[in-house]
């Protein structure tokens, strides 16, 4: 997708839409990166929240670190789109790439490997996506479930009123769009 055809005003409020200009016009993007069709970087707010943006076709799917729980994208997403629209980080997709085709395979399992020995996040993403499947989504909902049980036992007049259908939803369409840390994350 081409950034300058995405609509900013759109995906958020007016007042966010202000907010986040002024937080890309103060510098208060710290850091980012394009990797293909994403973009990630880290906005400092009242503390450096993570930014991820995901250029698709004709949308743009955002997600921040941030708590804002308002309509439409945060004033993180907004300054990040901004900057983007107005300078748009060199990809860095096709560099990996060749690098890639150069490395051994036994090169890179050792690297991949190691990686996923210091970075639990990840190894948890990789095993979500590659792994034997040993939980199933019926597991993680069963899992889910007990949990909730065991935190709300003394107040049950709450739980018969909340609904979770739209979070297995959620969770589904992630896992379509092959996303399983972000289908993965909506089931814990």
């Amino acid at each position: 997708m081409d950034p300058e055809n995405v609509n900013i005003r759109e995906t958020c409020t007016d007042a966010v839409f202000e907010r986040g200009r002024n937080y890309r016009d103060e510098g208060r993007i710290q850091r980012i990166e394009r990797f293909g069709d994403v973009v990630t970087a880290a906005v400092r707010g009242s503390s450096l929240y993570g930014v991820t943006v995901e250029l698709g076709e004709n949308t743009v799917d955002a997600r921040c670190t941030c708590p804002y729980e308002g309509a439409g994208e945060c004033k993180h997403v907004v300054a990040v789109l901004l900057d983007v629209i107005a300078d748009p980080p060199q990809d860095e997709s096709e560099r990996v790439e060749r690098v890639i085709e150069d490395v051994s395979s036994d090169d890179l399992h050792a690297f991949v490997r190691d990686t996923l020995a210091e970075n639990p996040d990840l190894r948890e993403q990789f095993l979500a996506r590659f792994g034997d499947g040993t939980k199933s989504v019926e597991a993680y909902r069963d899992e889910i479930e007990e949990l909730f049980d065991q935190h709300t036992q003394h107040y049950p007049v709450v739980t018969e009123a909340i609904d979770f259908s739209h979070v297995f939803e959620l969770a589904e369409q992630y896992r379509e769009r092959e996303r399983y840390r972000a289908a993965v994350t909506v089931y814990r």
